[in-house]
């Protein structure tokens, strides 16, 4: 087998950053990911994949302008060869819907789209959602709460303060967001 360190050292990075939820799920941030996936690793990566040379035309520059995360994620799966298989579809961006993973992919699509792309694309607040009521419909979707404390009783059921890492929430630019919220859903 071909030694892979770029590869094997991407793995390692991912798994080192991801966090759990309060709802025991794991994900890692897309900031900290594309931390992680500079140009210079994503070219060193590109040359160790199992793939003709002229896939590897152009490829390293359009992961790092499209495809960061779903490379991210077939590397995390073990199967970042078919990098060529997503681009080659025009599907770079997460999240892939189902079917589409399937036809890329046969072997593995169902996992990829249903468990694993949710892991690097957990849910981002946006500032204006205290405004509007949301309904969030994607059912893998990873709910990044990293802390629950002070659950008490409210007027509408259990409240509680649950923390959301700074890079995926827009109320407090910067700051880590503590939020009080009724823990009516699963998270």
């Amino acid at each position: 087998m071909t030694s892979r360190p770029t590869i094997e050292w991407l793995y390692g990075q991912i798994e080192g950053a991801k966090e759990r939820s309060i709802s025991e799920r794991y994900f890692i941030r897309p900031s900290r990911v594309r931390d992680i996936f500079t140009l210079a690793t994503i070219e060193r990566a590109v040359t160790e994949l199992n793939c003709d040379t002229y896939d590897k035309v152009g490829l390293a520059k359009k992961i790092e302008l499209e495809g960061v995360l779903v490379f991210a994620v077939l590397i995390y799966m073990r199967r970042e060869d078919q990098i060529v298989a997503f681009r080659n579809h025009d599907c770079l961006a997460l999240p892939v819907p189902e079917g589409k993973a399937v036809l890329i992919a046969p072997e593995f699509g169902v996992s990829f789209a249903r468990e694993y792309q949710w892991q690097f694309i957990p849910y981002f607040f946006k500032r204006d959602m205290s405004e509007h009521h949301y309904e969030i419909d994607e059912l893998g979707i990873i709910f990044p709460f990293i802390e629950e404390k002070n659950r008490r009783d409210g007027g509408y059921g259990e409240v509680s303060e649950l923390t959301i890492p700074a890079s995926l929430q827009e109320f407090f630019p910067g700051m880590v967001c503590i939020v009080s919220s009724p823990n009516c859903c699963t998270c």
